[in-house]
């Protein structure tokens, strides 16, 4: 998997993990739901680290909503979800509504046929795409709960994106206290899809984002990538990856074992 897409990965995950109801209301806008319950692995028959599995009540109705988060194109998606749909249904004896959150842009199917001989449709499958670069943000970003705010960056809108941040940051600024470090965090991340990293990086100053567990993560994994090019230059490849996300000088200095004036440096470079 690309570096970009392991890291919007970590951050998805941390978002299922932290706003489960906030995800679930994007799947069913507008809609009455009344609960809404992560499944831990555990519970789930067939594990997978990409699995997200949602036991929802709505209108009395309960059921299941599978969700997988696409970062990259993949053209196994509907034969994968439709085995994991399968074993799901058995475990719970509940009914299924499968949904894909796509952050690509290039998935277009939403059902699988797979027929033999004389029975051209013995299975038909139907599962929900969500396209996050065709859903319009603006209802999401003026009335949608704070956890859908970091993916409003990579939806349709009819203004500027640079503002459509400014108004994300705000919005997200509010968040509970536990919760702010991490939302900044993935904001900052999924909206460098977008917008300059420069932008970005002057508009996160003053962020808590190194208070998030998933800094650490992301930190850890960016080193683990750069020592595969080198130690000194893996150093230097974390270095910018913060300095993109506004992440102060001081806490670069401790997260990359660079020296500050090598920091600095970096955030020249990056300015010209």
């Amino acid at each position: 998997m690309p570096a970009l897409a392991q890291d919007f990965d970590l951050a998805m995950k941390k978002l299922v993990e932290e706003c489960p109801a906030d995800l679930v209301q994007l799947v069913r806008w507008g809609f009455p739901v009344s609960l809404v319950r992560r499944e831990e692995k555990e519970a789930v028959f067939a594990r997978r680290d990409s699995d997200n599995v949602f036991r929802v009540i709505e209108d009395g109705l309960e059921y299941l909503i599978p969700l997988d988060v696409q970062t990259e194109p993949d053209s196994h998606i509907p034969e994968r979800f439709l085995e994991y749909t399968a074993m799901q249904h058995r475990e719970f004896k509940l009914p299924v509504y499968p949904v894909v959150i796509n952050l690509t842009g290039h998935q277009r199917q939403d059902t699988y046929i797979l027929g033999c001989l004389d029975q051209p449709a013995a299975i038909v499958f139907r599962y929900r795409i969500i396209n996050l670069v065709v859903t319009p943000g603006g209802d999401i970003l003026e009335q949608g709960p704070v956890g859908l705010v970091p993916l409003v960056p990579l939806m349709m809108h009819d203004r500027p994106l640079e503002p459509v941040f400014d108004e994300c940051l705000r919005r997200v600024r509010e968040a509970p206290e536990e919760k702010l470090p991490t939302l900044e965090l993935i904001l900052a991340m999924l909206a460098s899809r977008r917008l300059p990293k420069g932008i970005i990086r002057e508009k996160m100053r003053g962020s808590k984002m190194e208070a998030s567990p998933l800094f650490d993560g992301i930190r850890e994994k960016w080193i683990e990538d750069g020592e595969t090019r080198g130690k000194i230059e893996g150093k230097k490849e974390v270095a910018k990856n913060l300095l993109s996300l506004g992440v102060a000088v001081d806490v670069i200095v401790k997260a990359s074992g660079l020296t500050e004036a090598e920091v600095e440096d970096l955030k020249k470079q990056l300015e010209h």
